[in-house]
This record gives C-alpha cells, structure tokens and sequence, in this order.
C-alpha cells in the first residue's frame, strides 16, 4: 500500500467495495493500481495500471455495443441512436428508430447502453461526478488452453460524498447508481484479509471468474449465467409458478396431555383419547372451538385441524391452506423494504440506498408492513371452494380490525353482540372515483354515518374549510364556543325542521303511507319539493293545553326513528333499537311512531333564546350536520352565500324577523334567479330561514311562530371551520366473497352441501366497492393467463387489492423494481418476484398429491371431408389473394391484413378461419363494378381473340372459379398472368418473377421499391410483379357467413364415432358385472353394490367448444345419433343452465355435456372419464380449467383429454405455435421491436403477434391428389 491508501479523498467516505474481473495482455503484480481510460477515440471504457497496462472489460455474447463514447457517457441512462444492421428490406432511418426505442425501454434498469456491467456504470458515475473510486489488481489466473487468456481481478473502492450525511443525492443516473450500489459489499474485515492475501482468497473462486455473470462482477448473486435455455425457463412466468414451493401439513402429533389438578381424582377428560375429542370438536360451532381452545395448549393444539360446521373432512393439503391462511390474517409484522440495500460506511455511518431508483436515505432504515392475506393458487380441481368456506367458518364471528391510527368506538347491538366503529376523512375513501362522503350523504343521508373530524378543532376567524380564499370569515364578533362533536345523530335535524316550520306556514299534506328502505310504517310529511325524514335527536315543547320534551334518535341498524325518554350523554354515539327503553320498540322489526305536529316552536336547532349567548354546542353540531348532509351542493356561489350569512352583522340579522333580508347578490346578479341557487335555497331552508318572493326579489324571513328565539350566527360561524368529509364506517364480522356472476349458484350449492344447516346466512349483491378490511385471501386459481407470454402486469391489481405496501400501492415501484427487469430477462427482477410471491402466494398441485388419478393428453388430427374441404378453401383464397396482390405480401401496404394497423379486420378473420375448421360456410365473391371486363380488355389489347373460346373460358373462370392449369386443383380466385395462364394462388406464388407454368416463363414487368412509393404503400420492401397485379379483377366480397345446419364435421363425425364406442364398452362392462351378480348371490346388499358399480361404469363425457355455431352442429348430429346429452352454454338463462347440468349428473342416460367457457368454472364433475376438446384453446389456463371440471379430487379412474384439430389448417398450426416456447419468443422479439406503431392495439398477447403469422403461412387443404 502506498500514501494515497491513507485518506485519498478528504470529502469522501469509502461506501463499499466490489470486486469485478477484467482481461490483460500480460499478469501484473499484487495492489497494483489502476484507473480509468478511454482510448484515443473515446469509444471503449477500459482501466490502466501504472506501467500502462490496458485491462478490458470481457465481451459479453449477447452485447452488441461494447463501446461507448465519453458523449454516451454523459450522457448515460438516455436514449442512444446508435445505426444497427435493419432486417432485409429495412431503412436505415427505420433501423434507427428502433434502436431508440430499443434504448428507450431500458431506461431504469441500471443500465448503460445496453449493458449492466459494472465497468459501465462506474465510467458513468465517476462522469458526473457522483462517485470516486480506487482499484487495484487482487488476483491474475492465466487458462490453460492454447490461447493463454489472463483474467484479472480488481477490487474497486468506491467513495461517495461526505454531503450524503446532509441529504446529498445523486445528480443524475440515479437507475445507475442504484444498480452498482446493490453490488457493493460492506465487510470490511473481509476487505482487510482480501488486501492482505488476496491470491489465497480468489484461487477459491477460480471457476466463477471463468464463468462470469453479465455484471463482470466476481461472485455476483444478483444475476445470473445459465444456458440461454435455462434462462428464458427461468423467466417463463408459469414455471415461475410451478416451481414454487407448496405448503404441505405436517403430521399432528400431540405431545401434550390434560392433566388433572389432583392426582387422587379418578377420571376426567384426560382419559378421553384425542380422536374422541376431535369428534366432539368437530359438532361444535365457531365460538364454541374458540373458547374450548383457550382453555389449555393441548386442546388448543387438537383445535388447529378443526373445521367447525363443515359435513366433510379436509385433505391434507386444504388443511394446510386454511392455517397458513390464518395465519396471514393474524398481525402483519413489519419487514425490511425489498427495494433497499443497508450499506454502512468504513468508519461505521450507516445509510440506505435504493437498488431501483438511488435515492439514499440515512438513519432507520426503511421498512414495510406485511399486509394480512395472501393469494390462494391450487390448480383447477384441488378443492379451493371448500378450502374457502372453511375459512370463513373458522373465522367466523371474528370482527376486522380497525386501520392503524384511527380510534374505535365499541358499544353493544342486541345484547351481547359486540359493535365497533371508526371515522375516517372523506377525502380517504373513494368509490367509483367519487368520494365516499358525498356518496353516503346523496344516496344514505339518513343513516347519520357522518360526523365531525376529531382531529382538526377550529377557530371562528379561520378559513372556511374547502372554500376558496376569495371568501375569508373575518372580522366575526361572536364570542368563540367550545367545540363538541356531538353530530352523528343530528344530521337529519334539518329536514325535520323544515318539516315542521313549512306545516306551520300552510295547509299540512300528509302522504300516503308506502314502503320505506327500512320497512317502515309511519306515516310521512310531505314538502313542497320532495318528502323528509325524521330527525335524529329533536327537543320540542310543544302542545296547546300543555308543553312536554320530545327526544328521538334513529337507529344505526335499520334507520328507524325511536321516540325515547331522558336525555343522551353522547349524541355522537351510535345507537340501535335494541337500546330503546320501550319495550314495544325494541327491536329492528317494529314500526315507526307517530309525532304530533300541531305544536308552536319554543325550541328549534340552529336558533337560541335572545338575550343569551350564542355558539351554542347543539348549534354547532346541527349546522355541521346541515353542511354534510348537501356537501354535494356546495359549490362557488354558496359558497360565498354561506359566506355572505356569516359575516352578517345582528343588525343586518334582525331584519329576518321583521320584514325580511334580501338575497346576497353576487357579481352582476343575484343567486335568487339562476340554477346555481338551489342548493343555496336548500341549505338556507335547511338551517330554518324561510325563502319569500315579494315583487319579484327574494328574501330569507324567520319561521313563524318562533317565540323569543335568533339565529344562532356565532354558531354558524363555527360551524362553517369545521372539516365537512368525515364519515363512518363499522367493523363488520360478514365476510365478502367476490365471485364471477356465473359462479354464485355454484357457491350456494357448495355452501348447501358441505355446510351444516343455519350456520352461514348469504346475501347476494351486485355491488362492488373498496376493501376496507383488514385480511383477505385472494382466490384467483391460475394468477396470470397461461399463455406463452404470460404478462407479469397481471399480478399487479392483485397486489393492489391486497394492499401491498412495497408494490401494490406504488406503481412505480412495481415497474422499476420487477416489471421492466423481469420482462429484460434480469436476475433480480426474477428474484424480487419470488421473494414476493413466497411470502404472499400459496399454491398446491395435482402433481404433488397422489390421490388424483393421471390425465391422457392426446392431439388427433383429422382430415376435411369433400364439402367441408371446399367450404374451408373459399375463405382461405380470399386471405391469400388479399396478402398476395399487396404488393406480394408486403405488410407495409396499408390495405394488407398483415399490415399493424388492420388488426380489428385481421382478428376477425382469424376467428373465422378458426371457425371454417369446425362448420362450414360460404362467403359471397361478385364482380365489383366492370373490372373482369376491364381485365378482358387488357387481354384482348393483347392479342387475345374476344370471340376465341380462350376468351369465354378465361371470363368464365374469373366470374365463377375453375381448375389450376398447372396444379388441376380447384380454386374460387384464379390469377390470370399476361401470358394468359389461369394458376391458382398456390402455383403463381411458386415465382414473383415469371409464369411458374411449366414451359412458360413469360418475365413479368418489375417495378423496384425505388419508384413504388405511394400512400397506398409508403415503404415498399421489394421489387413487384407490376403487370400482373394491375391485371388482376377486384371482387366484392360480404362476410363470412358460418351454414351450421347443413355443415357435415368430420370433427364431430369422429366425436359421434368415439362416444358410440365408450357406449359400447360400458354396455360390455355392465353385463359382466350383471353376470358376476347372479353367479355371487341375490342378497339385497349385494345388489345395492353391483347397482352402485354400475353408475361408476358408466362413461359421461365433457365436449367443449368456444364457437356457438360448433356446440349447435354437436348438437344436430348427436340427437341423429341417438346419444342423450346436456347443454352448459351462453346465451342460455342460469336457470337453464343448472337444469342440464342436474340432467347430466343424475340421469343415467344423459352421456355428454355440451360447454363453452361460460361453464367452465366451479363444476364438480369428478365422475366424468373423458374430455373432448373440439378446437385448440390458446389459453393454457383456460383448458386447464374445462379439464379440471373432471380431472379433480374424488376421481376415482384415469381421465382421457382428447384435443382436434383440422390438418393442415390454421389449428395446425396454432398447436405447433404453442408446442415451440423458443419461436414463441422469438416472434414476440421481432414484433414488439417494430416501429410506426400509430393505430395499433396498445396492449397485446402473443397471439396477436403470431396473427399476422398464421395469415402469411395460411395454406389450402386439399382432399385428393394433386397433378
């Protein structure tokens, strides 16, 4: 070591170290140090000893780039335009764009230009001068092969700013920053050992420095150096799932015994084994295994395997599922943020840095909270609806937690049961982008869930919340009051007032009594403009002859208004009729009471006696309600009317009571005339101002019949501070299951089937909302779609209804710490996602448990018959010729199917052709205008005689199709050549160039690229036949129309073929088991278990289709047979559904089930032997699904999957596509590559790439041979 060992950079701190390998011509010596160079050209990043040795970065296979320039350099991070070799055809200006796009789509991965070594991203840092660094040479090793390679370790200090300590950042690159930093190494004492005998040390490492990660750094666990093969398996999102771990349950064994407290007693319940136990445990109910279990640790123990309610017995794995479910929910512990890397400096200063974005962060280090729940992955047919009931069974009665740093208020509901409640900010809880308070107060006004925020006290001379600074409440002379937030059961106050002061002005109007939300029979006052409720908690003296109190409350529970004596201590408490001291009102189900109205007004809210103070706390509390209750009306012009009322001087107030005070005005007019003054006018009658209209102008009046009252203004004034968007929200014990419409019958008959009688109570609704609680298990079966480019952006709104702090709820987090790498193929985007999923995913497999019967995958491919054949081939010539004449199968011509841009046309083409395999169709081709004749002119210009038979048979063919001349085939859309060959598509695209008909050779005219340009192609790839497409007719062609009911299926000939045979051989394993009946005896038992061997012989069968054309073809021809069948399918009514599947699993005779993907889920059909799948599914998930229906717990023998598919066809195709993972990907690469991307689908699968595949490669079928 040497002095600059000693303190090199005073303004630095050493951080951390790593070791990096590097290439030399020649060994150097121990420590030799080195620093960074550029050549002469500024175009390659390499490190220099002392006595000149260059020490390169090693070349990485996959590199394209390994230079960079010090421009690049400065620039590192950004997108580059580096030139590329384009594909054939490509210009180099389109080359270019591509690679900044290229470049584009890696900015926040830590690299730079393409490339993740650290050699790059030290340049980069020490560029911009965020880092200095020292390196010097730890260890050499030469190979021992002919070359002579010496590889070079070198350990590199890196120093960052002492500024740190005050929050320093880096400037810029700070992906870059982040992605070293997680490479550093913070074990000093390890460094000092390396510094003294680092040959020792690397010689341990001697394969890793020949078999290096991309990084270059020596032992680097954060990415990988596997076989391209095993990588692109080890980023293939399904097997991500498949390989991960299940959860598997422990065998039980209780050392734990009940003792007695005495020894001299002589029996008890510890001479009760513990299967009896468990027996008795198993009739108990949820409460009551709770309380058992807290009795002692082996009660408890015997407790866990417990699943109250439930008529069957979990296997295994569901017993696993459910505890390691439970113990999700139970408290979330709080775990060190995933992104973070905890690094300390050589003099022991700690500090963080984020591996994604740089940032760094000194002191505590940062932390997550675990969310409570988890996803719940069994493949298809494992049990996952039962597994989830008996989680909520488990669970039952449980009430959710609370959210961290809200207080709860407990209070009782009928009796023994235990309610709690909690107040959150409106502005904090939305549904549907609208925020929750504004939808209680529209839509549930009279439940009264809305109260004050107990955190914000306010001052009359503040602000008012919400309104604007234009409109400041100062200058107020009203004496400040105390604040209460008793508010909660005085939000309906207004309402009743308004009531009562209307009826007092006019006639009364009593409305007929009709039904109300809650069921209530009281009778309702009518207003001018639209009915009210009661108040919550109103004081009135009332009566001529006498005056007395009357106190109501509403019930939180059904809403009712109870008419109750004494006073309530806390008004901002909930209450529920099981509180009422009437014995006669207690109780949800009693009506309403009737009030007497015929009363003069002592007492009225919002007012006060004159002569006393105001800012009365009841006041306050009323006014706040009033507020609440039409937050949805406050906009700017009341806002200032509200404001207008408050500043009012006792004077101005006076005037209400006299001859009355006109409307503010507001501008050039007042709010009295326009439509912004409705919600004014209600929340001014709502206080209990009376609106009258004199001459024209309007003007707020007190109520009559007030005797010695005021408005209460310095009430209001305190009011109109307070937070307006807090609202109320109750712990429930229910529990919300959210389910596909289609799968809710299916609940409730699992619910029927394997759950004791009284014990769950359901209650069906369509409306989804914001999950406020605190646990929950999401239950997707397959998390992403299994196709070849299963998309990682699946899993992201899953973590988000979970709640995922690190992830889940920051997006960003999610796309620069596991998206972008993942999909880059970056081992530490894979490993961030494992760790992820460990931690929240659960998952069991039909592969890891024994007690499934095997699945028999076959693929049968079968030939078209005559009709078919030629159904199918009008379709096809249609795309052909459609790609052909386009230039000869340019894409970049705008009226291509391959083109981007016509992707809605191409995917419905697909869907036909698709369709064309199962059930013929016919698609109507006529001449467009006079092209044929325009054609026929051309010819006879040369040389063709118009009176020749020549003539006749060649507008004959283009009118009506015929034979190839070269092949014999027929075809709907013969090519006329120049040369006056009729070829079918086939034949003329054998040669772009001349006549492919034999003897021929007629050249055609080429048009190059050069001069083709035009808007109906603005990049020409290649030379064209011009005289030959020009000479081609157009065609009006209609859609393709499917003809079901005439289509003869060689599918579904083959399908009746089968099914005859399965019959057959049931009928044949029937009668050997009638005769090993007689031969054994007639005892009635013995027939019982033949009749029972019987129905488990008979063979029921699944068809699936996703075509509703194909299921009515199945269907036509499986009645002409004779074979009895169900149908599962859309559009056909649930009801109807559920009847068929009743049929097909009850009645004997009913053979098959018809289904499409409607029907696909939650069906239990484990007696069922045989699955025909009438069409490839490209969804890998979803035929996991159909085939689950019967290859699923409680199938007793092997389950045959039989798959067709048409040869030669787009089918064909399809399977081989999805067979080959390596050109799945390669399309994807290819395609997602290219540019001019206006008008193209933003978001696309792999089988849309492989559409415009599928379409060039489309081929005719053909029945016969060919000449």
């Amino acid at each position: 070591m040497d002095d600059r060992d000693h303190d090199p950079y005073p303004d630095h701190k050493l951080c951390g170290y790593l070791c990096t390998v590097l290439t030399s011509p020649q060994p150097l010596p121990f420590l030799s140090h080195c620093h960074l160079v550029t050549d002469g050209s500024h175009q390659q990043i390499r490190f220099k000893s002392l006595n000149d040795v260059i020490l390169s970065p090693i070349s990485n296979p996959g590199d394209k780039n390994e230079t960079i320039s010090p421009q690049e350099s400065s620039n590192a991070g950004k997108k580059k335009k580096n030139k590329r070799v384009g594909r054939r055809g490509s210009s180099s200006k389109k080359s270019n764009n591509t690679v900044g796009k290229k470049r584009g789509g890696r900015r926040g991965l830590g690299m730079v230009n393409g490339s993740v070594s650290v050699v790059h991203q030290i340049h980069a840092l020490v560029m911009h001068k965020g880092i200095k660094i020292i390196a010097r040479v730890l260890h050499v090793d030469e190979s021992e092969d002919e070359v002579g390679e010496v590889r070079v370790v070198v350990i590199v200090d890196v120093y960052l700013r002492v500024s740190v300590l005050s929050g320093w950042q880096f400037p810029k690159s700070g992906s870059i920053a982040g992605s070293l930093f997680g490479h550093l190494s913070c074990d000093w004492e390890k460094r000092r050992s390396m510094l003294v005998n680092g040959g020792d040390y690397c010689k341990n490492d001697n394969k890793s420095i020949w078999n290096l990660s991309d990084c270059h750094v020596l032992g680097c666990n954060l990415h990988c150096d596997v076989p391209d093969s095993s990588k692109k398996k080890c980023f293939d999102l399904h097997e991500i799932f498949k390989s991960l771990p299940s959860v598997e349950n422990k065998e039980q064994y209780y050392s734990s015994r009940v003792k007695p407290a005495d020894n001299c007693l002589a029996s008890g319940i510890w001479d009760v084994t513990d299967d009896i136990l468990l027996y008795i445990f198993s009739a108990l109910g949820p409460k009551d295994v709770v309380r058992v279990a807290a009795t002692c640790h082996h009660l408890r123990s015997l407790a866990v395997s417990i699943m109250p309610c439930m008529k069957l017995k979990l296997f295994p794995h569901q017993q696993a599922a459910v505890e390691w479910m439970l113990q999700r929910e139970r408290n979330a512990q709080v775990l060190p943020h995933p992104l973070y890397s905890n690094l300390s400096t050589e003099d022991g200063f700690p500090f963080h840095i984020n591996t994604v974005s740089g940032e760094i962060i000194t002191g505590v280090a940062p932390t997550v909270r675990d969310f409570c729940g988890g996803m719940f992955c069994d493949e298809p047919g494992l049990g996952k609806t039962v597994t989830a009931l008996s989680l909520i069974l488990k669970t039952q009665g449980t009430v959710a937690d609370p959210p961290d740093g809200v207080q709860t208020t407990w209070c009782a509901h009928n009796g023994e049961q235990r309610c709690g409640y909690y107040e959150v900010g409106g502005s904090n809880f939305t549904s549907n982008c609208t925020p929750l308070a504004k939808r209680v107060m529209n839509q549930s006004s009279r439940r009264g869930q809305l109260s004050l925020d107990k955190s914000t006290p306010m001052n009359p001379g503040q602000q008012i919340v919400g309104f604007s600074k234009s409109c400041p409440v100062n200058g107020m002379e009203s004496p400040p009051a105390p604040y209460s937030d008793s508010t909660a059961r005085l939000v309906q106050l207004s309402r009743v007032k308004r009531n009562l002061l209307n009826e007092y002005d006019k006639t009364p109007v009593f409305a007929n009594k009709k039904k109300r939300k809650h069921c209530s029979d009281a009778p309702i006052y009518a207003s001018g403009e639209q009915r009210h409720d009661r108040a919550c908690r109103l004081n009135l003296i009332t009566g001529h002859y006498g005056v007395y109190n009357e106190t109501w409350v509403q019930c939180d529970a059904c809403s009712k208004w109870r008419k109750v004596t004494g006073s309530f201590a806390d008004t901002n408490a909930a209450w529920f009729c099981s509180m009422n001291t009437d014995p006669e009102h207690q109780s949800c189900r009693d009506a309403e009471e009737a009030w007497d109205d015929n009363c003069s007004l002592t007492y009225v809210p919002g007012f006060h006696p004159k002569g006393s103070s105001g800012g009365k706390d009841q006041n306050v509390s009323f006014f706040i309600s009033v507020l609440k209750e039409h937050y949805s009306m406050i906009n700017s012009k009341t806002k200032k009317a509200l404001t207008w009322l408050a500043k009012l001087s006792p004077e101005r107030l006076s005037l209400m009571e006299t001859i009355g005070l006109a409307s503010p005005v507001v501008g050039t007019g007042s709010l009295s005339g326009g439509g912004d003054s409705r919600g004014f006018h209600k929340i001014f009658e709502a206080f209990g101002l009376v609106r009258r209209v004199e001459k024209g102008v309007s003007k707020w009046c007190y109520p009559q019949k007030l005797e010695n009252l005021a408005f209460d203004l310095a009430a209001f004034r305190i009011a109109i501070c307070e937070p307006l968007d807090s609202v109320r929200l109750y712990l429930s014990r229910a529990t919300l299951v959210v389910v596909p419409a289609n799968l809710v019958d299916h609940w409730k008959t699992q619910i029927e089937k394997h759950v004791k009688p009284g014990q769950l109570r359901l209650s069906l609704s369509g409306v989804t909302g914001k999950k406020s609680s605190d646990a929950s298990a999401f239950s997707p079966g397959t998390p992403t779609p299994n196709t070849p480019n299963s998309q990682l952006s699946h899993l992201h709104p899953m973590l988000k209804f979970l709640q995922e702090e690190a992830y889940g709820q920051n997006q960003k987090s999610w796309e620069a710490g596991i998206l972008r790498p993942f999909e880059a193929e970056m081992e530490e985007g894979r490993m961030r996602l494992l760790n992820l999923l460990h931690r929240c995913l659960i998952s069991s497999r039909k592969t890891d448990l024994k007690t499934i019967p095997p699945c028999i995958k076959n693929v049968t491919f079968l030939n078209f018959t005559e009709d078919h054949a030629r159904s199918y081939n009008e379709l096809v010539v249609t795309v052909r010729r459609n790609i052909l004449m386009a230039d000869w199968n340019d894409p970049s011509h705008v009226e291509s199917l391959l083109n981007p841009k016509q992707w809605k046309f191409r995917s419905a083409l697909i869907r036909n052709v698709r369709l064309s395999c199962c059930v013929a169709g016919h698609i109507k081709v006529t001449d467009a205008g006079e092209d044929i004749q325009e054609t026929m002119d051309i010819l006879v210009e040369r040389g063709l005689d118009p009176i020749s038979e020549e003539y006749a048979l060649i507008k004959y063919y283009l009118q009506y199709g015929g034979n190839c001349l070269r092949c014999k085939e027929w075809c709907r859309l013969p090519v006329i050549t120049p040369c006056r060959h009729l070829l079918c598509l086939d034949c003329v695209a054998l040669n772009g160039e001349k006549c492919s008909f034999p003897g021929c050779g007629y050249l055609y005219e080429m048009q190059s690229p050069e001069i083709m340009t035009r808007p109906e192609n603005p990049n020409p790839k290649w030379p064209v036949p011009k005289d030959l497409i020009e000479l081609q007719p157009s065609y009006k062609q209609d859609d393709w129309d499917p003809d079901w009911q005439s289509t003869s299926s060689s599918k579904v000939a083959y399908l009746v073929q089968k099914l005859k045979a399965l019959q057959e051989a049931s009928r044949e394993s029937g009668c050997s088991i009638d005769k090993d009946t007689q031969i054994s005896g007639s005892s009635v038992v013995l027939q019982q278990d033949c009749f029972s061997v019987n129905n488990a012989a008979s063979e029921k069968v699944i068809i699936f289709s996703q075509f509703l054309e194909h299921i009515h073809v199945i269907e036509q021809q499986l009645t002409f047979a004779g074979i009895k069948f169900a149908g599962m399918y859309s559009p056909m009514p649930q009801i109807n559904k559920m009847k068929s599947l009743a049929t097909f699993q009850h009645d004997a005779t009913c053979m098959a089930l018809l289904m499409d993907g409607s029907a696909a889920l939650g069906l239990d059909l484990s007696f069922v032997t045989h699955v025909f799948l009438m069409e490839p599914i490209w969804d890998r998930s979803m035929e996991e699904q159909v085939i689950s229906r019967a290859h699923r717990m409680g199938a007793i023998r092997p389950i045959n999957v039989e798959t067709l598919a048409m040869h030669g066809t787009i089918e064909e195709q399809m399977l081989e596509f999805l067979q080959d993972a390596d050109g799945c990907r390669r399309v994807l690469k290819e395609e997602s590559s290219k540019t001019n991307r206006d008008g193209v689908r933003s978001h696309r699968s792999l089988h849309d790439f492989a559409e415009s595949n599928y379409l060039a490669q489309l081929s005719f079928v053909h029945t016969g041979s060919r000449a």
